[in-house]
């Protein structure tokens, strides 16, 4: 287990958030649609990471996970618009590039003392930006994919599986595959 010993609350208030899957911001595809899912556990995870004082690799590897997976998603969501031809795939790749982007700056800094809300408005901004992202913009290509259907499935079945990091298997009580 990685926290040893009984973790206190650093706060009492602040950021309580719960984000249910809501079906309105599917794409209609199985493998997208999980990875979107998998996004907002991630997001809870590093939201629960940042309400304990006792703090170090398990945060560490909560925000490298979440910005390894929402890259690899990145990818793969980009690689079925392309295969489908879904022509505003450079304006939502713009989305996503700017997404790594400002994640490659932001989430490093968390657990500094820079700002005593700075975790709390990453992970409520992360919250929103998802919610929006999963729930409009990709919204615009979930349509395009209702009338190619069967084409986007037999691209997303092609998909690369997301690589699971060794820094998160090797502390894993049961085996992931």
């Amino acid at each position: 287990m990685p926290h040893r010993k009984l973790l206190t609350p650093v706060r009492t208030s602040g950021l309580r958030r719960l984000s249910e899957r809501n079906p309105a911001s599917s794409v209609g595809l199985a493998a997208l649609d999980i990875d979107h899912h998998l996004v907002q556990v991630a997001l809870g995870i590093l939201e629960n990471e940042i309400n304990f004082e006792t703090r170090g690799e398990t945060l560490e590897n909560s925000i490298r996970f979440l910005i390894d997976y929402t890259d690899q998603h990145f990818t793969r969501e980009e690689s079925l618009m392309r295969g489908i031809g879904y022509p505003d795939l450079d304006g939502h790749k713009s989305s996503h590039d700017i997404m790594r982007a400002w994640m490659d700056a932001s989430l490093p800094e968390i657990g500094s003392v820079r700002n005593p809300h700075y975790d709390d408005d990453v992970v409520a901004y992360l919250y929103d930006w998802w919610d929006t992202h999963a729930g409009k913009e990709d919204k615009g290509y979930a349509d395009f994919i209702k009338e190619r259907l069967s084409e986007a499935q037999r691209i997303a079945a092609r998909l690369p599986p997301i690589d699971v990091p060794a820094y998160l298997t090797a502390c894993a009580p049961f085996e992931i595959r």
